[in-house]
């Protein structure tokens, strides 16, 4: 007894293979990107979804008399201030498959031209001491200083715009 199985209009069929392509791309990019290493990479223009990219926007859209904001920052100075974790700001490639997929993700995206949403940047203030924290966009953040951009922007909670002036240049 054969019957076709159809969950809710979804056809697995043709969207196992359509994965197993996306897969087989972000292999191919890997390789290519990881190949290249950071100089070959230095012609990826980033591109942000603000601005004119507001509507590609996933994750932090602004909204009208919303509290958050987009502002530029320095790159350096962002690198040099957050705490990144486990991620080493200095190295782009570490040979942890997971992590590297996002840099090759970016990568790809700007390659074709496809903005990203910009890293969410927040503070935490203790004991008087102010430490940034990149709550999404890490992977980001670090892409864009490895290929040189001098300012990236970065989706900030309004109240936090003076304190994140005095630890980083704004541009």
């Amino acid at each position: 007894m054969t019957e076709d199985f159809d969950l809710f209009d979804k056809d697995f069929e043709n969207e196992s293979k359509e994965q197993k392509e996306r897969e087989k791309h972000q292999e191919k990019q890997y390789e290519k990107f990881k190949g290249l290493g950071v100089e070959g990479i230095q012609n990826i223009n980033p591109v942000w979804a603000t601005g004119k990219f507001m509507d590609q926007n996933m994750m932090n859209r602004l909204e009208p008399n919303g509290s958050y904001a987009h502002i530029q920052v320095s790159t350096i100075g962002l690198i040099e201030e957050v705490d990144f974790g486990e991620l080493n700001p200095k190295i782009l490639f570490s040979g942890d498959m997971a992590s590297d997929m996002r840099f090759v993700t970016t990568l790809d995206r700007w390659e074709g031209g496809l903005p990203v949403d910009p890293p969410e940047l927040g503070i935490d203030i203790n004991n008087g001491k102010i430490n940034f924290k990149v709550s999404d966009g890490r992977h980001r953040a670090i892409l864009a200083f490895h290929l040189g951009e001098d300012c990236i922007p970065v989706y900030v909670h309004k109240s936090n715009i003076e304190h994140i002036k005095i630890l980083v240049k704004t541009c």
